[in-house]
């Protein structure tokens, strides 16, 4: 793991990763649909740029696997966001 992160640094070094900032749900599932539609056409740092992102934070978009499990599970977590939207 260690090699891993040093090479991760390497690649990564201008520009850390800062996870304060919060990414809707929405704006990941269309990172990921938009890396799946074309596989290999846009790397890691292209999307960072697009959605005004660290690349560090658009490549752990993209090699998650996580989904939510069912509808209501989709429905609880849009509403969450929305008031944690109202709150800021």
């Amino acid at each position: 793991w260690q090699v891993q992160r040093a090479a991760l640094a390497r690649k990564f070094s201008d520009s850390p990763w800062h996870s304060r900032k919060r990414i809707s749900p929405g704006t990941v599932a269309l990172i990921k649909a938009i890396a799946a539609e074309a596989p290999g056409r846009l790397t890691a740092r292209e999307i960072a740029d697009r959605f005004k992102v660290s690349p560090e934070v658009a490549r752990r978009i993209l090699s998650s696997k996580w989904v939510p499990k069912t509808e209501e599970e989709k429905e609880r977590r849009m509403l969450k966001w929305t008031e944690r939207g109202e709150k800021i």
